[in-house]
Parts: structure tokens; C-alpha cells; sequence
């Protein structure tokens, strides 16, 4: 193998680099050589679950000469237990780390909601995007994004967002982003909680009307709405009611709008949903979290399961 070809052991690499960044880090171990092949492939899938491996990524990152080409990032921490200091460390280090690969990503995935990182953060990390393709987040403040510079996303495709959200707060800064990303052909909202407004606001905006807040991408192909659980094992909770009955709002619309699907299950969208979407589109070409119908969220399971074990099935 030492005296094969750098193309060839190049092409092979290409078939064994398809993870997060493991098979990589074993190549660079094997001899001098393989490390500095493989070191044009080896990072171009990340996967960070933690602050702590983004500090040593980042750490990383700086010793290096050159900034490795990464196509596909994913970002999560779920340590919860935080000190407000460190948790501006962990929104610092994400900045810091998207800003040096900003230039090279094709999708930037991941839930960083445990450490409260915003759209403004992500934002200000870099000034152009020029290759993302693909951008599916947990994260807030895309109600304060109006007083930020938005960067250019020239390419991007299709745009998720999950957490819990009125509507009203949303309009202005999803309006913002389907501004500067005129390629945008999907979007899809997760994590709903009972804004009781949002069929109408969807309505009015697929069918263009001039008096809608919402403006939605001229060529947009799906609109994908999925609400959150409401936890309850009372059949008259009054949040439940309400949340199914605004489902039977969105799913009246949907009949209207062949862009619209409402997704036929509740359960909160996470970061064991948004890796699982990730991997598939990364690793198996596959469409993630844009497939017809969507995949059962991993709570929705233990929900229906708890419901189960509680009254012997669920309630409608």
C-alpha cells in the first residue's frame, strides 16, 4: 500500500470516509503518508455531541496550517447543566468553528438549544454561506434576527427549524431568510406550540395572497408543518383539544395546497430525529427529514408507548 498511487489510495479512502470522522482519524494513525492522503477526505464529515469535543475540534483547528475541507457538519450538546459562563463558551466555540468552515458546508445540521446558540449567532459567524445546501437547526431567536446583517446563502435549498415557537414571533425573520436564500425550495416548521393562527397564516401565504405576513419562496415545493406533543393522559386536557384541533385546521389546508403536508403523528422533532435525518442524507443520499411520509419523532414512540401502558391504547 506504500507504494500505491496518492490517486488510487485517494479513491479508496473516498469509500472508507463515509462516517463522522472516525475511519478518518484511524487512517491518519497508520503511517505518515496515509495521514497526510487521507487528510483531504478524513474531515469532511463532523460530527460534535458535545461542547467538549467542539473545544478540541476548535483546538485543533488552530494548530493546523490549512482549514480542512468539511462538506457536512453537525452540532449538538446536551449537557443541560450549565453556568450561564460556560454556556457563552459553548456559543463562542460554535462560532468560532462555523465561521472557520463556513466557506465549505454543504449541510449544517444539529440542536444546540441546550446552550441557548441563536440565529444571530449563527448568522454573524460568517458573512456567505456559499455552498450550503441544506440547513436544519434547533436554536433560537429567529425573532430577533431583524437587527443583524444576514449573510448571503446563495444555494440553500431546504431550511428546517425546531423548537417551540409562536407564530407571530417567526414571520418577520423566516421572511428575512427566504430573502437572502433565493434558491429555497423546502421548508419545513417543527416543534409548533398551538399558535392558533398558524393555519391561516399558512393559507393566506400559499395562495400568495398581498395582504399575507408570511412570504414564502417563489419556488417552493414543500411546506412541511409538524406540532409538538402536548404530555397529558387526560382525554380533556384542554392544550391537547386545542393543539388537535388546530392539526384538523392544517390538515383542512393541506387539501387545499399541494405543497402543504401535515404530518400525521405529534412528537417533539430532536436531535435523535435531526441525526438520524442527517446521517440518511450525508450517508445514504437519502431525503432525511424531507421524506413522504415523515418518519415517527423518537418521543412520539415513548409517548404513544406510555399511553399504551396507561389505558391500553391511545385516545383520538
Amino acid at each position: 500500500m506504500e507504494s500505491c498511487p496518492a490517486e488510487l489510495l485517494l479513491k479508496i479512502f473516498s469509500y472508507i470516509c463515509t462516517d463522522t470522522g472516525q475511519a478518518g482519524c484511524v487512517l491518519s494513525l497508520v503511517s505518515r503518508r496515509f495521514r497526510d492522503v487521507s487528510a483531504l477526505i478524513r474531515f469532511e464529515r463532523i460530527y460534535l455531541r458535545s461542547v467538549s469535543h467542539m473545544f478540541i475540534f476548535l483546538e485543533m483547528l488552530k494548530q493546523k496550517l490549512s482549514i480542512p475541507v468539511v462538506r457536512h457538519l453537525f452540532l449538538s450538546d446536551n449537557e443541560y447543566n450549565k453556568e450561564p459562563e460556560s454556556r457563552t463558551t459553548a456559543t463562542d466555540i460554535c462560532v468560532s468553528i462555523i465561521s472557520s468552515l463556513a466557506s465549505s458546508l454543504v449541510t449544517l445540521a444539529g440542536d444546540l438549544l441546550a446552550i441557548d446558540f441563536t440565529y444571530g449567532s449563527l448568522f454573524r459567524s460568517a458573512t456567505s454561506f456559499p455552498l450550503l445546501r441544506e440547513l436544519s437547526l434547533g436554536c433560537l431567536g429567529m425573532d430577533k434576527i431583524t437587527s443583524i446583517s444576514i449573510p448571503t446563502i446563495p444555494n440553500l435549498r431546504r431550511f428546517h427549524k425546531f423548537d417551540r415557537f409562536s407564530t407571530e414571533e417567526y414571520i418577520v425573520g423566516f421572511n428575512l431568510i427566504v430573502k437572502h436564500a433565493p434558491q429555497l425550495t423546502h421548508i419545513r416548521i417543527s416543534n409548533f406550540d398551538r399558535p392558533s393562527t398558524l393555519p391561516r397564516t399558512i393559507d393566506s401565504a400559499l395562495r400568495r395572497e398581498k395582504s399575507s405576513k408570511l412570504r414564502l419562496p417563489k419556488e417552493l415545493k414543500l411546506l412541511i408543518v409538524q406540532g409538538i406533543i402536548v404530555c397529558s393522559f387526560s382525554c380533556f386536557d384542554p392544550e391537547m383539544e386545542e393543539q388537535s384541533g388546530i392539526m384538523k385546521e392544517l390538515e383542512a389546508v393541506a387539501k387545499e395546497h399541494a405543497e402543504l403536508l401535515v404530518t400525521p403523528d405529534w412528537g417533539d422533532y430532536g436531535v435523535m430525529d435531526c441525526e438520524a435525518d442527517w446521517r440518511e442524507v450525508v450517508d445514504q443520499a437519502g431525503n432525511g427529514c424531507w421524506r413522504n411520509p415523515p418518519r415517527v419523532t423518537f418521543l412520539a414512540e415513548k409517548f404513544r408507548q406510555a399511553c399504551e401502558d396507561f389505558n391500553g391504547g391511545l385516545v383520538d
